[in-house]
């Protein structure tokens, strides 16, 4: 038995005369086959081969009790000490003579590997990003369970507000977002915080450091959390105390920034449209300089997977993507500014998933 994902794979195979796909990516193989595993992680020793009429979960030993508890109905699970040698038996058993992989989906040692454990009449095709492509439609089950996670990070932030004071460090910040998440129910982290205070907010990836909070400080807050399996992305920037006239000016460039983006979401739209919409608004003000990133990325069982949002996307929106809105501007010699939402396509435009007010919430006294 097949469910509708796994026939989704099915076109997949028929475009590249493939007989079957190996499927390395651990948050494909969850979509594909429901157990959860290692989802964070880029490579795995739990893959699926996914055929037209049935899926195997090649699951390490210590796993296979927990894939019995997770994986849908149909999958079949055996169990492995060396994933390489059992997929080239069960490929030479079931016959199959065409194998789809993803080389990115492991470890370069590992592709080069199982091509010498097939058997010498399998021809290797290029799976490339095709399956991973697939999880970037939700369903409705994946939408409740996204609003879910988006709404455990909008109370995280919003009740950080209230807290946030001069005084504070980047880490005892981002230690008690990170724990609070716990606490209201998050399964796990979808990263650790970013907590990045005047120039350090000139960093969009900083890890937090004991640098303290000083009045006039821009503070970039990016936080997430996992739940029902699936992601969160929020980022707001706040100013401790009195925000600066430069706070100012950059504060309201971004925020132009991410509605004219928001404003053009809509099914067919390309990605790369939003994008450079988001950013001529940016470079009217005379600020382009300060751009550093794409204005966003999908988000899923990944917190970072398709589509992109940026200037050379090749990726057309549709109804069911979610993704984040996260333009940004940085000024290394003064700190930065970014504000970020996780946003639906729908039918007529898109639903902003995230709610934590911005404006008025932008100043912390």
């Amino acid at each position: 038995m097949t469910t509708d994902r796994q026939r989704r794979v099915i076109p997949v195979l028929d475009a590249l005369g493939a007989d079957v796909a190996i499927v390395a990516t651990p948050a494909t193989r969850c979509y594909l086959t429901g157990f959860t595993g290692d989802l964070g992680a880029a490579s795995t020793r739990d893959v699926a081969l996914v055929s037209r009429d049935r899926t195997i979960l090649l699951a390490y030993p210590i796993h296979t009790g927990w894939a019995n508890s997770e994986v849908t109905d149909g999958v079949e699970i055996r169990s492995h000490r060396d994933w390489l040698t059992s997929a080239a038996e069960v490929i030479a058993e079931q016959g199959w003579r065409a194998v789809a992989i993803d080389d990115t989906a492991m470890p370069h040692a590992s592709a080069v590997e199982l091509r010498v454990k097939l058997p010498e009449a399998v021809t290797v095709v290029d799976l490339g990003s095709r399956l991973s492509a697939l999880r970037s439609r939700k369903d409705e089950g994946e939408l409740v369970a996204m609003r879910r996670s988006a709404l455990v990070t909008d109370q995280v932030l919003i009740g950080a507000e209230g807290w946030i004071d001069a005084g504070m460090t980047e880490r005892s910040v981002a230690r008690r977002i990170n724990e609070t998440f716990y606490r209201l129910g998050a399964d796990d982290l979808a990263f650790t915080a970013i907590v990045a205070s005047g120039p350090n907010a000139a960093k969009p990836h900083h890890r937090p450091t004991d640098r303290v909070l000083v009045a006039g400080d821009p503070v970039v807050i990016d936080l997430g959390c996992r739940l029902d399996r699936y992601c969160s992305d929020l980022t707001r920037t706040l100013s401790v105390g009195s925000p600066s006239d430069r706070f100012v000016t950059l504060y309201n460039a971004t925020l132009a920034s991410r509605d004219a983006a928001v404003a053009l979401i809509e099914p067919g739209r390309p990605a790369k449209d939003v994008a450079i919409a988001a950013n001529e608004v940016v470079r009217s003000l005379g600020l382009g300089d300060l751009l550093m990133h794409g204005v966003g990325h999908g988000v899923g069982l990944q917190i970072h997977e398709a589509p992109a949002i940026n200037e050379t996307s090749e990726d057309v929106l549709e109804v069911g993507h979610v993704f984040s809105v996260e333009p940004g501007l940085y000024d290394p010699a003064w700190g930065g500014i970014r504000i970020e939402d996780v946003v639906v396509v729908t039918e007529d435009g898109c639903e902003t998933i995230t709610t934590t007010p911005k404006l008025d919430h932008g100043v912390v006294t």
